[in-house]
């Protein structure tokens, strides 16, 4: 099961397909281009700053590395290990990269792959232009109390056994 954080972008008030490819799906968990290709994989998400700071790390590590030895194991695994958790951290940096652009964290889908997680969040998004708005909750001792699927507000899908009891 792969999931996904979906961003919308900047000012997207329009519905259909054309606001449909704007939307940005990012894999959660570990980024195999970034391993293997950083630099590039950097400079195709156009993340300036990103590979910036990838290169001045890069700079410091391979000094370290150079000051440990030639023969020392600890100069062989600081830059694998920089790379391991670069690539580790690669999709959280795109995340950052696109908050700082304007886009909006919308959804996590879920699903076998993108086609999949595209799927379910599109249709839950076409959903809303047509959904009913929601009943208002009704507040118990000062705390909103949650309303089931079904509407009924004293069944209560949970941990309680009814609203607000501790």
């Amino acid at each position: 099961m792969r999931v996904y954080t979906v961003h919308q972008p900047p000012g997207l008030g329009e519905a259909g397909a054309s606001a449909a490819e704007r939307f940005v799906f990012v894999k959660e968990g570990f980024c195999w281009p970034a391993l293997f290709f950083a630099p590039l994989w950097l400079i195709y998400r156009r993340m300036w700053l990103v590979l910036l700071g990838w290169l001045a790390a890069g700079v410091v590590l391979e000094g370290l590395a150079r000051l440990a030895g030639p023969q020392s194991l600890t100069g062989a695994l600081l830059p694998l290990g920089f790379a391991l958790y670069f690539a580790f951290e690669a999709n959280n940096l795109r995340r950052w990269h696109l908050a700082g652009k304007g886009f909006a964290l919308r959804a996590v889908a879920s699903g076998r792959d993108l086609a999949e997680c595209e799927h379910r969040f599109f249709t839950g998004w076409a959903g809303e232009e047509t959904a009913v708005a929601p009943r208002r909750r009704q507040a118990t001792a000062g705390l909103a109390a949650p309303v089931s699927p079904a509407g009924d507000p004293g069944a209560v899908i949970g941990l309680f056994p009814r609203p607000g009891g501790y």
